[in-house]
């Protein structure tokens, strides 16, 4: 893994830990949004376990690689069932827009981890 890939892993990392966070401290908002996207109760303190395992995964794929590269993939199906839920309360493309950045982050972080390389810019 070349130094900008580790780069772009580690910022996943910590935006997953900020968003174990979000999720960790009960907002009006997130349940709001919870609740549009119909996320049933019983699952809802699973997020921020999933997240915070997620960037724990990420932290230490980047000495085991093996592990980082599936902890990218379960990334990569989180994130297209974030991309279904929208679709499924059908949300306007621009409110999907997030969940397919971070889909997007994730494959690029699944091709790092793979010793795929990235395309260059």
């Amino acid at each position: 893994m070349d130094r900008r890939q580790r780069w772009l892993v580690t910022r996943l990392m910590v935006v997953q830990v900020g968003d174990a966070i979000f999720n960790a401290v009960p907002s009006q908002w997130l349940k709001d949004d919870f609740d549009h996207l119909r996320i049933p109760q019983e699952m809802r303190p699973l997020f921020p376990a999933v997240k915070s395992a997620s960037a724990m995964g990420l932290y230490l794929g980047l000495r085991r690689p093996a592990l980082g590269r599936l902890t990218a993939a379960a990334l990569i199906v989180y994130f297209a069932l974030a991309l279904g839920a929208h679709a499924r309360v059908k949300d306007p493309a621009l409110k999907a827009v997030p969940a397919a950045g971070m889909l997007a982050w994730s494959i690029v972080a699944f091709r790092a981890f793979s010793g795929a390389a990235t395309p260059a810019r």
